[in-house]
């Protein structure tokens, strides 16, 4: 194993340029959210936890680089794949829920409001996986899209299997629809 620690691999100035990106999207998340609530009539007052986002962004970091250290050959000079951010940033979004609802019968009223902070976990990681891969974006299809939100917010989805779905969006989204993924024949 490398001679190196995880704060040896935790680059402070990466650490706080995600935070404040990572903010800034669930600021805008939650903004989103509170004009679909006014757009039914519903007050909605939401919050941004600065203390959630950081812990959200520094246990992300350090999963990756407890990763890096033992996965990787040289861990300060290698940058961890857009699928394993995704996965690890996924992970601690659903577990941390940085955005806050101050008024918790709102989601009585608008129960699909309920699903916020992993509408930012899935937004947040297929934008990182659409970056690396060059795309404008990739959208999942709504019954995908609904089927993953309902599994983190009800479910526990291990850190394997997310790494397991954002490898197959990644693939997906490489292929862009030119290859398939996956070939059958037939006898």
């Amino acid at each position: 194993m490398p001679n190196n620690s995880e704060e040896d691999v935790l680059d402070p100035a990466v650490v706080e340029r995600v935070h404040h990106t990572f903010f800034a999207a669930a600021e805008e998340i939650a903004a989103a959210a509170k004009r679909v609530a006014q757009s039914q009539k519903v007050d909605c007052e939401l919050y941004v936890s600065p203390r959630l986002v950081y812990k959200t962004v520094t246990s992300a970091h350090f999963d990756i680089a407890r990763y890096k250290l033992f996965h990787l050959k040289h861990p300060t000079k290698e940058k961890s794949g857009a699928v394993k951010r995704a996965a690890y940033f996924t992970k601690w979004i659903v577990r941390f829920r940085p955005i806050l609802f101050l008024d918790r019968s709102l989601t009585d009223l608008l129960p699909e409001l309920q699903f916020l902070n992993e509408h930012l976990a899935i937004q947040w990681s297929t934008t990182c996986i659409a970056k690396e891969l060059g795309l404008q974006g990739i959208r999942l299809r709504r019954k995908t899209l609904s089927e993953f939100l309902y599994d983190l917010h009800f479910r526990e989805v291990s850190t394997d299997g997310l790494l397991a779905f954002y490898q197959i969006v990644a693939d997906l989204g490489e292929s862009q629809g030119n290859n398939p993924i996956v070939e059958f024949s037939l006898n």
